[in-house]
């Protein structure tokens, strides 16, 4: 006998084949296991998953990134947020701002990291004190 196995959500994974050792002993009925059903699934169709619900298989549009977040399926990410069912893109105003969830905000420690020196600078710092204790070393000979 084939079984039909969906995943824990309901979605189609394969067939399995049961044979006379899945009977019960006693009344002789198939014993189907979890996730499983012998009610043959839909056939695919394109934009959509096959899914057991509700003990029948039904069709689950495929949903887009952009529907799944709007559902909430899938987290927004930096810049992006909802506006009446639709999902909009907002676009950086530069490196020294960050996303709060709903805009762009210059963020002081972003400001504070950008004045410290780079680490060219300071290697280049570190060789001019070098060479001015060395001449002044040379100076005092």
């Amino acid at each position: 006998m084939k079984v039909f196995n969906y995943d824990e959500q309901g979605y189609f994974l394969g067939v399995s084949e049961l044979d006379e050792s899945d009977k019960c002993q006693i009344t002789g009925n198939w014993l189907i296991p979890g996730n499983s059903t012998d009610k043959e699934p839909l056939e695919t169709k394109e934009g959509f998953e096959v899914k057991f619900l509700e003990n029948e298989w039904q069709y689950i549009k495929l949903l887009s990134i952009e529907e799944k977040k709007i559902k909430g399926d899938l987290p927004l990410e930096e810049g992006e947020k909802i506006i009446d069912g639709t999902l909009v893109k907002v676009e950086s105003l530069g490196d020294l701002y960050s996303w709060n969830g709903s805009e762009w905000y210059l963020d002081d420690e972003k400001v504070r990291i950008s004045k410290l020196p780079s680490n060219e600078e300071l290697e280049k710092n570190r060789i001019e004190m070098v060479v001015l204790t060395l001449m002044t070393e040379l100076e005092m000979i």
